[in-house]
């Protein structure tokens, strides 16, 4: 890009224009963690090295000296950015697991707010809100608001299992992986990779309720 902008500044605006929303996205990982914004970043560096790499090998003669080695190189940094996306999801789980606290209550101040669109929430939780709105003594509310507290701890547990889970069949499958990702990058020149990435599992929305 810097090469770009010095030598044809039109198609650098082109280029910047159309990478905006993806660094955004990247600015808005970073502000929330860095440690994932790192990953994410390391990702999508590695996604250019494979590319690059990738289309060498294509254009490459198959009986070259030099193809197992550049095929090596390929599945090595394929196989670091499976090994990212394992990394990230956990990290996620560690993150929200940090702050189970906050997100239970705000997520509890939510559904008891008057903004609270219900319509989006399962009957259960609509029956327990209701209950709340209805409590006719300040006892009786704080009843059914711990009710609700329970049901939103219920939810971020499973959030964090799902992530956990996530993450361990990648890494259960991550030889399987590289495998189709290098014979998919060998025959075929579109972008790999990406719809994989760390940066998609990333909950772009805060709980919802924030």
């Amino acid at each position: 890009m810097t090469e770009l902008r010095q030598h044809d500044p039109q198609r650098f605006e082109e280029k910047m224009a159309a990478h905006a929303p993806r660094l955004r996205h990247l600015r808005r990982i970073y502000e929330r963690s860095p440690r994932l914004g790192a990953i994410v970043q390391a990702y999508a560096e590695d996604i250019l090295e494979i590319e690059r790499a990738a289309r060498g090998l294509r254009r490459g003669a198959p009986d070259s000296p030099d193809r197992q080695r550049d095929l090596r190189a390929v599945r090595d940094l394929v196989a670091e950015n499976v090994q990212r996306e394992s990394d990230a999801l956990d990290l996620m789980a560690d993150e929200i697991e940090a702050q189970r606290a906050e997100r239970i209550e705000t997520r509890v101040a939510y559904l008891t707010s008057p903004q609270a669109d219900l319509t989006a929430e399962p009957e259960r939780l609509r029956t327990l809100v209701a209950a709340f709105q209805s409590a006719a003594t300040d006892a009786e509310r704080a009843v059914q608001r711990d009710k609700l507290q329970a049901a939103a701890a219920r939810e971020v547990t499973a959030e964090v299992d799902a992530l956990r889970q996530r993450a361990a069949r990648i890494g259960e499958n991550a030889a399987e992986e590289v495998n189709r990702r290098v014979q998919q990058l060998l025959q075929s020149p579109g972008r790999h990779g990406q719809r994989h990435g760390p940066g998609q599992s990333e909950p772009e929305a805060p709980a919802r309720g924030d």
